[in-house]
């Protein structure tokens, strides 16, 4: 037993090392690439504080260069099927009744996705209670 408990121990000790190993160029970045990226956006910015009052569906029917070129699909925050494209019961399953709650929020109340986030909560936490109970006794066991 003890065996098995010192050789899993170096192995989990082998293995976040080499996670933490490769993580110091995650922290890098070119600012001038970044000012490049942004700078149609800093157009358009500019450009809306000149032209106050003026909707972003003036400028696509006017077909203004500075929102031809860029990516506007809103489908994800503007779906009226599922909060941010997330289904409704895997807001209930993975998140519990906080999942519910958000649901029941920003769906304006909708009875039947709220139904769907509480059915996905109602599932999970006897999933969840189980693996607890069977990993602790598992724990013990050994």
């Amino acid at each position: 037993m003890k065996k098995v408990l010192l050789i899993t121990g170096v192995l989990i000790l082998f293995i976040t090392n080499s996670l933490f190993a490769n993580d110091a160029d995650l922290f890098e970045y070119d600012e001038s690439k970044i000012n490049t990226e942004l700078n149609e956006l800093n157009e358009l910015e500019n450009y809306v504080n000149n032209n106050q009052g003026i909707t972003l569906s003036e400028m696509l029917n006017n077909k203004n260069s500075l929102v031809t070129n860029m990516a506007l699909d809103m489908s994800f925050c503007l779906s009226d099927d599922t909060p941010m494209g997330i289904p409704s019961f895997c807001w209930g399953c993975f998140f519990g009744p906080v999942g519910v709650l958000m649901v029941w929020a920003f769906t304006d109340r909708s009875k039947k996705q709220t139904t769907d986030a509480f059915w996905g909560c109602a599932i999970s936490t006897p999933i969840y209670v189980v693996l607890g109970i069977g990993g602790q006794f598992l724990w013990n066991w050994y």
